[in-house]
């Protein structure tokens, strides 16, 4: 008999309870209205639009943590981390790299910031480890490792945090189960195929290019980069080096580089 989604999930991320909703913004939102915090850090780069978008609708003070193009800086954190905040990241920044989860939350620990750790790159694989954060976060969305085109979740030991009605259409849970089934394939294609990039075009400028990732950044040499993505049918956007990064969406949510970005999370 097969899993349900919840206890897939759970045994994926080793927490005890599960919300499903609507999608993984609606998530965030849910969650930022259970915990109330004071102040909401995110990361100034390779973070979720929607990160931004929801302090702002909750009315909730933020602040930006400084980034390495995508990578946490943890001297910038053990600044801004602090009691009643809490600190709303990707695992596996602007899907290019691998955050260190481990000694983030033992910033945020210290001083009890509570750590939303969002997985939804990082599912099923050896990286994501529920240890290392309060509660997680997992998008369903469209391109997403699971692609389910809907629903999301987030994660938690406390029960507390989890709501009475959830925003979940149950009519849409074999669509979930679906994506489910085919997400530890779908993870280890990702992580051949952002391989095979880097080595294909080892000659330029990668962005962490040692990280297991799924997308493949690249600042410099735009024509070439386009051209081998037309060559090979690959999704690519544009990322544009600003001064505030919250007011560019690819700023904020890749890098803040002139730089191309790769998209191997859109191929099907």
């Amino acid at each position: 008999m097969q899993e349900s989604i919840e206890e897939q999930l759970k045994k994926y991320t080793s927490k005890k309870h599960i919300q499903l909703t609507s999608s993984g913004n609606e998530a965030i939102t849910e969650l930022l209205t259970k915990l109330k915090p004071k102040k909401l850090l995110m990361p100034d780069q390779g973070g979720w639009i929607h990160y931004l978008k929801a302090a702002k609708t909750l009315n909730i003070e933020y602040e930006l943590v400084k980034t390495n193009d995508a990578l946490i800086d943890l001297d910038d954190l053990k600044n801004k981390a602090t009691k009643n905040a809490a600190f709303i990241y990707h695992q596996l920044g602007a899907y290019i790299v691998q955050n260190p989860i481990k000694k983030i939350y033992g910033i945020c620990n210290k001083s009890t910031t509570t750590v939303l750790l969002d997985v939804t790159a990082t599912i099923a694989t050896e990286e994501c480890d529920g240890t290392y954060g309060d509660i997680l976060i997992c998008s369903f969305g469209k391109h997403k490792p699971i692609n389910a085109k809907y629903g999301g979740c987030y994660l938690t030991n406390d029960k507390t945090l989890l709501t009475k009605k959830s925003s979940f259409n149950e009519q849409k849970r074999n669509q979930v189960e679906e994506a489910l089934n085919v997400l530890p394939i779908r993870q280890w294609a990702y992580q051949e195929l952002a391989k095979k990039v880097k080595t294909d075009l080892k000659q330029y400028s990668i962005l962490h290019k040692k990280s297991k990732s799924i997308n493949v950044i690249i600042k410099n040499d735009k024509e070439q980069i386009i051209d081998y993505c037309n060559k090979h049918n690959f999704k690519y956007r544009t990322t544009t080096k600003v001064i505030d990064t919250t007011k560019h969406i690819m700023s904020f949510i890749k890098v803040n580089e002139d730089a191309i970005s790769i998209d191997l999370q859109e191929m099907e």
